[in-house]
């Protein structure tokens, strides 16, 4: 089994403590594969002159819990018949995380030997890839106010008809698809489904009828992780960002956020929401703990 899939909490080398964001002992060798492991990482101690001339890289050395945790899957592994995957969702405005999250769940979940697939919406598929070329301004689009419903606008309205084609395709296309993935064991970790859909581009009631209406026969999630975030933070998070896309501006996160809240207000599936204000490393293990009584 893999070891030290466990996020260090300490340096190696001078055994300071680190906060955030998540530092992973494989990615550490890579940066600083010189630099010799003088403490224990996970625990902070000193390590003794022994283990350091024996092991002066850490290799060795087994995070806490590490050991009983392999043993306990390897024999549920033993015991139990392969099942469907799980199929967990990351929701949030823009700039609340959900990319960076997704990352950091998928490589929790290869560490702990979890097959995993991660992907996003919208896709890299034919329709998703028009999509993006949409929201940087390389497709231009009609944003009049639809002539059919009242207070609504024809891009969000043509935006909404286009995600859940890329949608469909994303869940039951043949080469990549999400249910293909699930049908083998693959656990998948998706950013977006169809929630942002009803926060993206619902401005009206009969815009909600309307999305809801498109999007009723998808299937569900097991989880969604629903990262609250202000859009102040958000806001704040995206200012260095050179190029955005035409969601990426207050006034259209202000709405988003309070569709966002409406949404899972109502939901009545398998929720967890978590503040995404705190650090990365503090989100990262809220939602490692939320996943393992998910999966183990």
């Amino acid at each position: 089994m893999k070891q030290q899939y466990t996020p260090m909490k300490y340096c190696p080398s001078n055994g300071t403590a680190y906060y955030c964001p998540p530092v992973y002992a494989e990615d550490f060798r890579k940066q600083y594969p010189n630099i010799f492991w003088d403490f224990n990482p996970w625990t902070g101690q000193a390590r003794n002159v022994l283990d350091r001339e024996s092991d002066c890289f850490g290799l060795l050395i087994i995070p806490p819990g590490e050991a009983t945790q392999a043993l306990i899957r390897n024999l549920k592994v033993q015991l139990q018949p392969t099942k469907k995957g799980k199929f967990i969702v990351l929701e949030g405005i823009d700039g609340s995380g959900t990319s960076t999250q997704a990352d950091l769940l998928t490589k929790y979940l290869i560490g702990q030997e979890v097959t995993t697939h991660q992907t996003f919406e919208p896709s890299t598929g034919p329709i998703g890839t028009m999509i993006r070329q949409i929201l940087f301004g390389r497709i231009t689009i009609s944003k009049e106010e639809n002539p059919f419903r009242k207070g609504s606008n024809l891009f969000d309205t043509q935006m909404a008809h286009l995600y859940a084609a890329d949608r469909h395709d994303h869940l039951y296309n043949d080469v990549d698809g999400v249910m293909k993935s699930l049908a083998a064991g693959k656990t998948v970790i998706c950013t977006r489904y169809y929630f942002s859909s009803l926060a993206y581009h619902c401005n009206t009631e009969r815009d909600w009828e309307f999305v809801t209406n498109l999007n009723a026969e998808f299937p569900q999630p097991d989880l969604v992780i629903y990262l609250n975030h202000t859009v102040e933070a958000s806001l704040e998070r995206m200012s260095g960002r050179i190029v955005k896309d035409a969601h990426e501006n207050e006034g259209k996160l202000t709405v988003t956020k309070k569709n966002y809240d409406q949404v899972f207000t109502d939901y009545e599936g398998e929720l967890f929401i978590v503040d995404a204000t705190l650090p990365i490393a503090v989100v990262h293990t809220l939602i490692v703990d939320e996943i393992n009584k998910l999966l183990f």
